[in-house]
């Protein structure tokens, strides 16, 4: 999924005026946290998520208003795929539900996202070995 995609999805879902630009920052902390939390300790983790290894796993810094060639990171892929590509834009219309006070839309919102990083993090645990110490997080 590109982050167009995710957007549009989320975008479809609720009416906000949450500018693009807010909408690129979360996502890039998403992957951030997925890079940290679920793919760090792993052997090889640039193939876990995204299986071309052109994720940077090792090295990542965030999503930026371009990749340094001229593309738009509106067209990039994140780093989860199908089937789990799903936590993208659950993530999003979470955030837009705390951003516009949309409490109990966020709790239900909350608990699809939490399904579907529970679902990749089960899916990247049956694939990878882990190679250091995991970080807990409660």
């Amino acid at each position: 999924m590109t982050y167009q995609e995710a957007v549009a999805l989320a975008d479809a879902a609720r009416t906000n005026e949450v500018p693009q630009a807010l909408k690129l920052r979360w996502l890039s902390l998403l992957d951030g946290e997925l890079i940290e939390d679920l793919l760090a300790c792993r052997e090889e983790p640039e193939r876990l998520l995204s299986g071309d290894g052109a994720a940077p796993v090792r090295d990542w810094r965030g999503w930026t208003p371009t990749d340094g060639s001229g593309a738009q990171d509106g067209a990039r892929e994140l780093l989860a795929l199908p089937p789990h590509d799903g936590l993208y834009p659950s993530w999003l219309r979470l955030q837009i539900d705390l951003a516009q006070g949309e409490l109990e839309l966020y709790a239900a919102d909350a608990a699809l996202y939490e399904a579907a990083r529970r679902s990749l993090a089960c899916a990247v645990n049956r694939r990878a070995r882990q190679t250091g110490p995991a970080r807990l997080r409660f």
